[in-house]
């Protein structure tokens, strides 16, 4: 040791602004974490209630000619759905039929409404709820719709209600539902081998033969096309040849 050199201790130290910008990008850190948390929990609640109110709303009466919803049925299956859910996802806190409304008619709509409560662990909020967590709780509407265009264009649907004329009184009756035409062949085209001749002078249609047992009925066949008809006979009183052309020189007299 040098003489007059003291000993000197070594030892650290920071600044308290190094302190306070450490703790304030943890926090930031933390926050971030959790929103993302919660958005994803919303975005699960939401999936739950959308799927229970989908199975709830395929529950429809087609006896009937306005879109109805059997309440029974369609609450039964929230019910099924929304155990089902709960029991394979622990986060899954409630999930339960809010309303339903059962026929599409003047200005209401058929459709069913589920709320449903997802509970997710935070990293910050957890020192304040402790480890309770944070539920988070959505809800959804479905609606049913009808045929192939409304669905994929995301049309709410528009069925007239059905009304019975022969009625004293014309108004919403017992009338039948309207026809609704079917994607679904109805009858098969013949085998060129079995269709039969015309009967009697081939301006009817010809018998179709029974197709094999379980297969759909032979398609009718067009008429037959009719025989062409000779053209009408000319007018007697008309020339037959243009009095303006010469002769034939073969048929003229002439002297050898």
């Amino acid at each position: 040791m040098r003489p007059g050199h003291q000993n000197r201790v070594e030892c650290g130290s920071f600044t308290p602004f190094v302190a306070i910008i450490a703790a304030t990008l943890l926090l930031l850190a933390g926050l971030v974490i959790d929103g993302s948390r919660q958005l994803a929990t919303a975005a699960r609640a939401v999936a739950v209630a959308e799927e229970a109110a989908r199975s709830s709303v395929q529950q429809i009466d087609p006896t009937q000619g306005l879109v109805t919803l059997v309440p029974d049925r369609a609450e039964k299956a929230v019910v099924d759905y929304c155990e089902e859910a709960k029991s394979v996802d622990d986060d899954v806190v409630s999930c339960e039929l809010v309303d339903i409304e059962p026929v599409t008619q003047d200005a209401t709509i058929a459709s069913v409404t589920v709320e449903a409560v997802v509970k997710y662990d935070p990293i910050l909020l957890d020192m304040v709820t402790g480890d309770s967590g944070v539920e988070v709780t959505e809800s959804a509407t479905a609606f049913p719709v009808e045929g192939i265009d409304e669905a994929i264009l995301g049309e709410l649907p528009s069925l007239e209600p059905v009304v019975d004329e022969s009625l004293v009184n014309p108004g919403i009756g017992t009338a039948p539902p309207p026809d609704v035409p079917t994607a679904f062949p109805t009858c098969q085209d013949i085998p060129p081998g079995l269709i039969p001749d015309p009967p009697g002078g081939g301006q009817d249609p010809p018998v179709l033969p029974d197709p094999p047992e379980g297969e759909l009925p032979y398609c009718p066949l067009p008429p037959p096309d009719p025989e062409p008809q000779p053209d009408p006979d000319p007018d007697p009183t008309e020339p037959t040849s243009d009095p303006t052309e010469p002769e034939n020189p073969d048929n003229s007299g002439g002297n050898g």
